[in-house]
């Protein structure tokens, strides 16, 4: 954020777009879901390129081959994710090791099926990442 302002840009957060206009085959800003119009000659776009491209752009500014390539994939599992921040260091809770994996079973099969075959998967693990394991300081 620092870098884009340092060069002359503009960061807004906290602000839904609901479309990225074009002209040609350059983009002229966005549109916030308020109607606020931005003009921009560049957009740093945070989500997938499917709904970039589809949702917010739309799917005739693009060759059709790139959005064969774009639906190529599956849709994956998400994950979950918590940051705690303890009053001990990852130590004395002996955790060792900057990324250790739980699991309540050894059936990866069942694991890899179970999140390819749907969105809603009933989770069996849980992954730690320590990260004082590498930095005490953090």
């Amino acid at each position: 954020m620092e870098s884009i302002q340092d060069h002359g840009g503009e960061v807004r957060l906290n602000r839904g777009v609901s479309r990225i206009p074009v002209s040609g085959e350059k983009v002229k800003g966005v549109v916030t879901k308020d109607g606020t119009e931005i003009s921009s000659d560049y957009v740093i776009c945070n989500v997938n390129p499917v709904i970039t491209c589809v949702d917010l752009i739309g799917r005739q500014h693009f060759p059709s081959w790139y959005l064969k390539r774009l639906g190529w994939g599956n849709i994956g599992t998400s994950i979950f994710s918590a940051f705690l921040g303890l009053d001990c260091t990852s130590s004395e809770l002996r955790l060792y090791n900057r990324e250790i994996a739980f699991n309540l079973s050894y059936d990866y099969e069942r694991h890899f099926e179970a999140a390819r075959r749907s969105l809603e998967v009933d989770s069996d693990g849980v992954g730690i990442s320590p990260y004082n394991v590498l930095d005490p300081e953090f």
